[in-house]
This record gives structure tokens, sequence and C-alpha cells, in this order.
């Protein structure tokens, strides 16, 4: 499943995990953070999760090198990187 749902406080956060596949691995993990009054397309750096505009053309169709994947696959990738603690 593409998509996962957690509440924050009242409100229920919708998290969809993209990638952009680079051969057989991925090369970038994407999220969507969708709530209520929200939306916010982040990319996963090392530090954690930063925003980023690249999702809007994916969006609006305009990039087919990214792709929605299961939150297993997003956790093997960070975890794969170090950086599991970021995929809930």
């Amino acid at each position: 499943e593409a998509k996962t749902t957690s509440k924050a406080g009242s409100a229920q956060i919708e998290r969809t995990y993209l990638a952009k596949r680079s051969g057989a691995g991925i090369s970038a993990l994407y999220m969507v953070e969708e709530g209520p009054d929200s939306l916010r397309d982040l990319v996963l750096r090392e530090s954690g999760w930063a925003r980023t505009s690249t999702l809007a053309d994916w969006r609006f169709g305009e990039r087919s090198d990214i792709d929605e994947i299961t939150r297993e696959e997003a956790r093997w990738f960070a975890e794969s990187v170090g950086r599991g603690q970021f995929v809930k």
C-alpha cells in the first residue's frame, strides 16, 4: 500500500511515498503529506525530510521517472542508507 495514515492530534495525516528509480535501485525517496488544510512535498535528505518542489511536476504529469511505492519499500530504502528512523 502506497498510502499510510496517522493521526496528529485531531488531524489526520495521509502519507504517500514515492521514489525516483535509477536502474534497479532507488536514487531519491519522496513523501507527500496531506492533511485537512495542508499539502507538503518532501524529499529524504541526510538530516531528514526537507521540502521540495520536484513533486509539483510529477503531480501535473510532467515527470514519468517518479513512481508511488509502498511504505515497506520506502522503509527498506531508508534503512539501507541509514535513515530508517524517518519513515513511519
